[in-house]
Order: C-alpha cells, then sequence, then structure tokens
C-alpha cells in the first residue's frame, strides 16, 4: 500500500463522502442521476484521453527506437 496516494484518497474521499450524502437528501433524484452522470462522463472522458496520448507516446518512442537500430545496422 502506498501511504502517499491512500491519504490523498482519504482526503478527497471523505468529505466527498459526507457532502454527497448531505447532496443527496437536499436535491431532487433526476438532478442528482444527472450531476453524477456528467462526472462519470468526464472520468471516463479523462481516462480515455490519458490512455490514448500513452499509446500515442509509445509508438512515438518504439518508431524512433527502430529507427536509430535500423541506422545503426545501415551503418555497419
Amino acid at each position: 500500500i502506498n501511504s502517499k496516494v491512500l491519504l490523498q484518497l482519504l482526503a478527497g474521499g471523505v468529505p466527498g463522502v459526507l457532502a454527497g450524502c448531505l447532496l443527496a437528501r437536499r436535491v431532487p433524484p433526476k438532478k442528482l442521476k444527472t450531476a453524477v452522470a456528467l462526472v462519470a462522463i468526464f472520468a471516463g472522458s479523462q481516462l480515455v484521453w490519458t490512455g490514448s496520448r500513452m499509446l500515442v507516446e509509445r509508438r512515438l518512442a518504439n518508431r524512433a527506437r527502430i529507427t536509430a537500430q535500423a541506422g545503426a545496422i545501415n551503418g555497419r
């Protein structure tokens, strides 16, 4: 267990749960469902964006490595 990550999750999670419980009692269900759906959509979009950026960076690094290897073979 990474203590630093655990503390960060607790620091954001506990207040989030408490605020969510208070809001759930006061906000109409339809608006609450919309808010939760929007948060899920944004979180999913961020995951897709980050994953696609990592794939592009990895592909470029592999292409550069292959080019360097080909240049080393041709240079012999």
